[in-house]
């Protein structure tokens, strides 16, 4: 059950497990997520992934292992501090807790995200390997096709099936995505979808989403229409060069219903953006790859992921840079 308590800014603290649209057939209570409201309910600010930057990030096939029950939270003010402790059940794993120090900055300060795969620690960053009847995506670092002379992410499909990865972080209704992808197999079109929770629902909780074809073709995707985002999709007349690496860019701004979509430097087109203040579809929490908008598995998808970045335009950018202090 959700959790409600009182802020540190007068404000209304959130807490509940699984902030993702897999829906009824296939709900997982995971990851554990954190949200405020300053007025009193009506929207909730800056969705926080609690399990992002720990080994309960879920690369693997964590679902059972980390689905939530019971979750609860509390303020230590052991001597003093700013701590809160995050307490819950797994019938897998017994009882978990996190500590979160310094938590006001945590909730209010924390913003943006990146990954540059230069090392091994991506799979504790906030990504999710989104499964599709059984089968996943397979997730590595790869020197085959890098960037700047680092690795890059490769994402290959598990068994000819639908692959889906989510990367979470801050949620945001201003800001700006930037990846740089390398296409190497695409023959069933690669999606990238900007969404308020993790899943595979076509519609729910996708504000912005666009396509690159098989033939490295653009296209858009109108999320506002409630269909099928397959059944939406328009070319925007120009193409990503297959097998050579391009860098995306998307800046959006949801309450203007504004994004637009660049490619190495080059703007491509407008994006249609799907935006209610008092609804799911109200804020950026995450980003999903992959080629699960196609009806039926497409075998040998093999892109590469150099760089990703994600950041609050909304809010000034810190001048201090470093991890979350969670235990």
């Amino acid at each position: 059950m959700p959790v409600l308590e009182h802020g540190p800014r007068k404000d209304i603290l959130l807490l509940w497990a699984g902030n993702n649209t897999f829906g009824s057939t296939a709900y997982y209570r995971y990851p554990l997520c954190l949200a405020y409201s300053s007025d009193k309910t009506k929207t909730w600010d800056r969705i926080l992934d609690l399990y992002s930057g720990t080994t309960l990030s879920g690369v693997y096939d964590t679902a059972q292992q980390n689905c939530v029950v019971q979750a609860d939270m509390e303020k230590t003010g052991y001597k003093g501090s700013d701590d809160w402790l995050f307490a819950w059940t797994n019938h897998w794993n017994g009882n978990r807790t996190i500590l979160i120090e310094d938590f006001e900055d945590f909730l209010y300060k924390t913003q943006g995200a990146a990954n540059t795969f230069g090392g091994s620690s991506f799979e504790y960053d906030g990504w999710y390997n989104l499964h599709d009847g059984g089968f996943m995506a397979r997730l590595g670092l790869s020197a085959e096709h890098s960037r700047d002379g680092s690795l890059s992410l490769k994402i290959t499909d598990g068994k000819n099936s639908n692959v889906r990865i989510a990367r979470t972080f801050p949620s945001a209704r201003k800001g700006k995505i930037i990846l740089d992808l390398y296409l190497q197999n695409n023959a069933g079109g690669f999606w990238v979808d900007l969404g308020s929770a993790i899943g595979y629902s076509r519609t729910a909780g996708v504000p912005i989403a666009f396509k690159i074809g098989s033939d490295g073709e653009i296209s858009t995707c109108d999320t506002t229409q409630s269909k099928e985002i397959t059944d939406v999709v328009t070319s925007s007349g120009k193409s990503a060069k297959l097998n050579a690496w391009n860098t995306f860019t998307v800046e959006y701004d949801l309450p203007a219903r504004k994004a637009v979509l660049s490619m190495n430097g080059e703007h491509i087109c407008d994006l249609p953006v799907k935006y209610n203040e008092a609804e799911a579809d109200s804020t950026i929490a995450c980003v999903m790859l992959g080629n699960a908008h196609t009806t039926v598995p497409v075998p040998n998808l093999q892109a590469y992921l150099g760089r990703f970045i994600m950041e609050d335009t909304s809010l000034p950018r810190p001048t201090v840079l470093g991890p979350a202090k969670t235990r």
